[in-house]
Order: C-alpha cells, then structure tokens, then sequence
C-alpha cells in the first residue's frame, strides 16, 4: 500500500531494560540525537529519500518533535508522545501532513530544523536540534479533480434499476490510487484495490460488495479516493454513498400445473404457477416498470413474449435487465427465444410473499405429444429452476 497519513514515524529500534538506564543520570533525559545533519531528496527517486535519526531518553516522557522551515513556519511531525526509557528512531519523508485534512504535501527546498523535545512526569524539559536540507524535492500537489459518483444512493439487488453506482475522477500526475468507503462506526472497507495510474480521467463502478466479495449491508457510507505519487504527496477525496434495498433476489416455483393432459388441436392448456420470493430483497415484476405481459395474457404456441406491438410498431414487452418473470416451453417451442410464453408476476414481491400466475396457451402445433414445463426467467440473468411442472399433453388432430 502506498504512504499512510502521518508519513512521519517513530519506532523503537534498540531495547534496553530499565535497570540500566538507571544509570545513565549523566547523560540528561534527551541524549544521542544522531546524525546533527540530514539530508533528503525527496522527488520519487529510489536513493536517500528518506532520513534516519535515532535518539534516546533516560526516564518516561512525553516527545514531540516539530521542524521549523526557512520562513519561520512550524510543522508539528509529533506531538506529546508518551515513551518509555528506551532509544528510539525517527523517519522523515520530507512530507508533512495538511491541517484539517488527510492530505500530505512534500515539502519545498530548503533549510530546515528538526527539534526534538522531551518532557519528563516531573515537567522537566530537554531538547536537541538536526538540521535537515531538502533538496531536489517535487512539492507539486497531487490534484484528484472533476469528481462524479452516480448514483449517490443506490440499490444493489439485482433488479436492473441502479444497481451499482459509478465513480469518476482524474488526476493531474501519474500516481497510485485506491477507493473504500468507511461505515458509521468508521471501519475501512476496500473497494478498489492500490493501482499506479497515469496522469488523465479514471473510473470504477462499484456494485455495492467488498473489493468484489462480500456485499455491503444498507447504509450511509463515506467514499474515499485516495491518490498518492513516488514522492510523498498524498491526496484524498471523500463523499457519501448510500446503499438502501441491497439483497439477493431469490424466487422458488412452488407448483407448476399444466391441464388438461388431452386436447385437440387448436385447444388450450392452461397453465397455473404458483411463485414464493424466498430471498431478502424485494423482486421487481410490477406491469409499471413495462414487465408483461400481465398474468391473464392468452399465447398461441405461433407467438412469443415480444408479439404485442404498439401503434408504431414496437414491442410493447422486452427483456428489460434484472426483471423477473415465470415463462414457459414446450417441446419443438420455436426458439428463439428460450420460454417464448411469459408472463409478469402481476406486482413486485416482497420477501416471503407468494403469488399465482395463470394463462393459456392455443395450441396449433401438429405433435402428438407435447410435454410442457415452467421456469423463472430473471431478465439479460438467466433462467431458475428449469422443468418445473413437467406434464405430458396429448394432441389429436387429422391427418
């Protein structure tokens, strides 16, 4: 992963035990600041871009450490720590962080002093200076601009309608980026994994799930884009998101009925399928979003789903993405397309909530022997639960 907010970091490299620290009265509580000078050249090249110093205290204080630049302005790196007698090491970047925000800006060329201040339980102080040159530094902000996610508020359930939302950026240098959301508790959920990208317009579509695997629970969320370069800069954008109806569809035929098992030709089956959503998200059927046709609808075994026509000649029913409908085929059923009789469920279908569709179908089709069967159709998805209801009809007809 790229650099973290707070580039500045402090970790005990040398432990020594208490017992022999007690001993080292002589040496003041703020001893071996080393080197006196550093310094760094921090631009994205691989040699001497980060600094290295270590220091050590005899007794338990509290340590900041801030740098003063050539113009006077103080930049707080650490602030009132609390350590134990120990020796420690400091790393610098030539990267301070932005006040107010995530953000982390490299440091432009120059002179700079490095204080380093320990203050013991009893409030006495030490301090010890390093000089820190920056030099050849790229101090040029990272910019993450032009920022569109849409939808804001989106609902992944696989219904066609706004299952995922679309995030859209650019930015302004080439850089590794990276997209999460952080819930109300404020726990980290990655989106987008780490990527270096080159400077221009970038984009992502999330569908509502964990870096692909396990879906988000409904919610209000803050998206993060978060971009950084080779040289230390850090920027991070953040907005809210919203998931609201998320779930996994699911419906199960719970009886598929096909009668009488003997006609003549021309006669009709008629057909009766009984429907139960057993997922945890409301099923989209409903004739308002144009699903049809509506349950009652008579097919001869000439036509299909897409026969009714309005005024100007366009099919009045389609496939329309993440839309459910039960449909149904025959044997020799001219394909295609697959189950060309489909009927809407009549309404959307709350979780555990059945409902029963009925209608006919003429048959003009000259087989003696038709076996006719249901299944769920899940628009531009995919066809549940194949051969349901499975029943043999008999045509008479002369030859």
């Amino acid at each position: 992963m790229g650099p973290k907010a707070g580039l500045f970091t402090v970790s005990v490299v040398l432990a020594f035990a208490f017992v022999l620290l007690s001993g080292c009265g002589s040496k003041g509580l703020l001893y071996g600041v080393a080197p006196a000078s550093i310094t760094i050249y921090p631009n994205g090249g691989q040699a001497s871009a980060l600094a290295r110093l270590t220091y050590s205290i005899t007794s338990r204080a509290s340590l900041s450490v801030k740098l003063v630049g050539p113009d006077g302005q103080v930049y707080k790196l650490r602030d009132d720590v609390l350590r134990a007698p120990d020796t420690y090491e400091i790393k610098f970047n030539g990267a301070v962080a932005v006040d107010g925000t995530d953000d982390i800006r490299v440091l432009p060329d120059g002179r700079y002093t490095m204080i380093v201040q320990a203050t013991d339980v009893q409030g006495n102080q030490a301090e010890q200076q390093v000089e820190v040159n920056i030099q050849d530094a790229d101090p040029t902000p990272l910019q993450i601009g032009n920022v569109v996610v849409q939808p804001q508020k989106f609902s992944p359930n696989n219904d066609g309608d706004e299952d995922s939302t679309h995030f859209s950026y650019n930015i302004s240098k080439k850089a590794s980026t990276q997209i999460y959301v952080t819930d109300d508790d404020g726990r980290f959920h990655l989106l987008s994994p780490e990527k270096e990208r080159d400077a221009g317009e970038q984009s992502f579509e999330w569908d509502g799930s964990e870096n692909g695997g396990r879906r988000l629970p409904d919610g209000d969320y803050t998206y993060h884009i978060k971009a950084w370069d080779k040289s230390g800069n850090v920027t991070i954008v953040e907005g809210p998101a919203t998931l609201a109806g998320g779930g996994t569809p699911r419906l199960e035929i719970m009886s598929a009925k096909f009668t009488p098992n003997s006609i003549p030709l021309g006669g009709k089956v008629q057909v009766r399928i009984k429907v139960k959503n057993v997922g945890d998200t409301t099923v989209r059927s409903d004739p308002k979003w144009g699903v049809g046709p509506v349950p009652g609808t008579a097919y001869r075994t000439d036509t299909n789903y897409a026969y009714w026509r309005d005024n100007e000649g366009n099919p009045l029913y389609y496939e329309r993405p993440g839309t459910w409908r039960v449909g149904v085929s025959w044997t020799n059923a001219p394909t295609p397309p697959p189950f060309p009789v489909r009927w809407s469920l009549g309404k959307d279908l709350e979780p555990g909530e059945e409902v029963e569709i009925t209608g006919e179908i003429t048959v003009l089709q000259k087989t003696r022997e038709l076996y006719f069967w249901a299944s769920l159709v899940q628009e531009g998805v995919g066809y549940v639960g194949d051969y349901k209801g499975q029943t043999r009809v008999i045509v008479s007809y002369s030859p």
